[in-house]
């Protein structure tokens, strides 16, 4: 079995899980809540994924730097990008 591309999983899990924005209907809205919740714990999972390849940054070893280097670079990325969404409002 041939692994998916990013783009495939994204399309997976946009179908499995649902939309995530409140529309403004009750009954919706309740299930769009429950969607939004099993973003988070994905997105918490996934995170915590990152940052445990950040933490290779430092090492000796050029492979595992580069990991390390890339993982922590997103967070610092994700940082910016949160801290502007934050702020908008």
């Amino acid at each position: 079995m041939t692994k998916m591309t990013s783009e495939e999983i994204i399309k997976l899990v946009d179908e499995l899980i649902g939309e995530t924005t409140a529309c403004g209907e009750s009954n919706a809205d309740a299930q769009i809540d429950a969607n939004l919740r099993k973003v988070i714990d994905v997105v918490d999972f996934l995170l915590e994924e990152v940052v445990q390849s950040a933490k290779t940054r430092h090492r000796y070893e050029g492979s595992m730097r580069q990991i390390g280097e890339r993982a922590f670079s997103a967070m610092c990325d994700w940082k910016h990008w949160l801290d502007t969404a934050i702020n908008m409002d």
